[in-house]
């Protein structure tokens, strides 16, 4: 059985742009901070 996880994220720029900058392995850690509150 293997376990699919969905996850929604709504359609809005904003949460794009965070979600784009949390992702980026280059991301700085006080700025990847910023994007997680």
């Amino acid at each position: 059985m293997t376990l699919q996880l969905r996850v929604y994220v709504p359609p809005h720029p904003l949460i794009k742009h965070w979600l784009a900058v949390a992702r980026d392995g280059s991301t700085p850690s006080t700025l990847f901070r910023s994007a997680m509150t």
